[in-house]
């Protein structure tokens, strides 16, 4: 993925970051582009409530970066930063803390650190948005500790309390798996389901998954067993 893919336009006067195709018009004079979400954050916009561009399909392990970056970024998306610092990080990848802090303002427009929460907090709205869940589990789940820090990282970030933000979910957005989670997962255009489930059908693992109009897997989740099923 090419980083202008996911480059964001800040607007100084309203203090809210948006794509660059959203139906919000600012003037031009009052706009800056910022090469991802996480950068214009960093700078202190919150993501448009029209156009939701932390919405957007891909990850920033896709951008146009070094490789120590690349590497650095595919270990925050896997939580890393949850239970180790950035100088652990940076031990993996090669460099010192200060350097990858470098290469990450250079290349992304925000720290690790700040990716880290960036992450954590967007995946606590998601949890808001699209399942019933009581805040104190979500804020386990999305690493922020307890009710307080995710009170304190949505008001922050959207300007809203996990409260207000989960009564302007739309009806549509309101789950619908009994005793489980549905979440929506963006996906970078072209990618074809059905050839995904054509393919498959005929080498799925009997008793374990299945590609029959949907794709199913037996999982298991810190011990547990579950289910996991995909739907276009």
């Amino acid at each position: 993925m090419r980083s202008g893919a996911m480059q964001v336009e800040a607007v100084s006067t309203t203090g809210i970051y948006c794509r660059a195709e959203c139906s919000a018009r600012p003037l031009a004079r009052n706009t800056a582009r910022y090469p991802s979400s996480v950068a214009a954050e960093a700078a202190g916009y919150r993501p448009c409530l029209r156009c939701r561009p932390e919405r957007r399909a891909g990850s920033l392990a896709g951008l146009d970066a070094p490789e120590p970056v690349a590497a650095a970024l595919l270990r925050i998306t896997d939580g890393f930063l949850d239970d180790h610092d950035e100088h652990t990080l940076a031990s993996h990848v090669g460099y010192s803390a200060r350097h990858l802090r470098r290469l990450f303002e250079l290349h992304i427009g925000a720290t690790p650190s700040a990716i880290a929460r960036s992450r954590r907090a967007h995946f606590a709205r998601r949890l808001i948005d699209e399942t019933d869940l009581p805040f104190d589990a979500i804020a386990r789940a999305a690493g922020l500790g307890g009710a307080r820090q995710l009170h304190r990282a949505m008001t922050s970030l959207f300007g809203f309390t996990p409260s207000q933000l989960r009564s302007k979910r739309r009806r549509g957005e309101r789950p619908s798996v009994d005793g489980g989670l549905a979440l929506s997962v963006p996906y970078m255009a072209p990618f074809d389901f059905s050839a995904f489930l054509a393919h498959h059908a005929p080498r799925a693992i009997p008793g374990v998954e299945s590609a029959n109009g949907t794709y199913v897997r037996s999982i298991s989740v810190c011990g547990h067993g579950g289910i996991a099923e995909v739907d276009d």
